[in-house]
């Protein structure tokens, strides 16, 4: 389960997992246990009915495809910045005012800018420490965690530097 990454002149795209690789196993074999467990009471006849366990299976059948898929997306296309985990958010890339990197922590401040009353959108993944603080159009400070800072970064400035 590691980020994909593919880069083509002026655009971009990273995709990264929500749930690093031990934590997803360990969500899915909690589940698929708790759902044996159900049903071993249920033959025991220790209280539990078939319903229980037809549920829990219903859960486990949902929860752990969707924790799977479940991937923030960063793409540069036609112009545009899209960031998103289940709904992208797009911004054109001529909205770009000035882009910042370095450690998530550090740029969750949004120090320096000096700007105020300020939406901000981050999508983190947990284990990646490195991101890219975008100043956007409309006092918006988009963040976003990234295994290639300076990369993104750069694609990003190339479209600042040419207006």
């Amino acid at each position: 389960m590691n980020g994909i990454i593919i880069m083509m002149s002026t655009e971009y795209t990273e995709i990264e997992d929500i749930f690093p690789r031990t934590t997803f196993l360990i969500l899915a074999i909690t589940l698929i246990a708790a759902d044996v467990a159900i049903l071993a009471c249920t033959l025991a006849d220790i209280g539990t009915s078939m319903w229980q366990f037809y549920i829990m299976t219903l859960i486990v059948i949902l929860v752990i495809p969707f924790c799977y898929f479940l991937k923030v997306r960063i793409v540069i296309e036609d112009g545009k910045l899209n960031a998103g985990i289940l709904r992208m958010f797009t911004v054109p890339l001529d909205h770009v005012i000035d882009v910042k990197t370095g450690d998530i922590d550090i740029l969750r401040n949004y120090s320096g800018w000096g700007i105020k009353k300020v939406r901000f959108k981050t999508f983190a993944c947990p284990g990646i420490d490195s991101a890219v603080s975008v100043k956007l159009k409309g006092r918006i400070v988009l963040t976003v965690t990234t295994n290639d800072p300076e990369v993104l970064s750069r694609i990003l400035m190339e479209n600042v530097e040419a207006d």
